[in-house]
């Protein structure tokens, strides 16, 4: 796509623009980030679905993520446990008891 103005060819990554350079893309060739063009979306964003060429940026909990919410999270910025999931193993005691994994709510560790 070509500007009008002496028509200088658009950003690689524009898909139209206003003049020449990546701060002049009105559209973008593959995804929108920050008001950005790019080629791909960043490791702390995700595709929206509702706009499949913008990239979202994740919550705040997240490094890495495949949605908005916290339990989206695909590599978490805490260590995280969440309810319904044992930790330890199912195991017997020295008296020959069984012990369970503990099962608990969600919460999150600051480092």
């Amino acid at each position: 796509m070509c500007v009008c103005q002496g028509c200088l060819p658009c950003h690689d990554l524009c898909q139209t623009c206003t003049a020449a350079g990546l701060s002049y893309c009105q559209t973008c060739k593959y995804y929108k980030q920050d008001d950005k063009c790019v080629h791909q979306c960043g490791v702390d964003y995700f595709i929206d679905d509702a706009d499949p060429l913008t990239c979202q940026h994740c919550h705040s909990h997240c490094v890495q993520c495949r949605g908005p919410t916290a339990s989206d999270c695909d590599k978490c910025k805490y260590y995280a446990i969440y309810e319904g999931l044992g930790i330890g193993e199912k195991g017997e005691d020295e008296e020959g008891e069984v012990s369970e994994p503990l099962k608990v709510s969600a919460f999150y560790i600051v480092f």
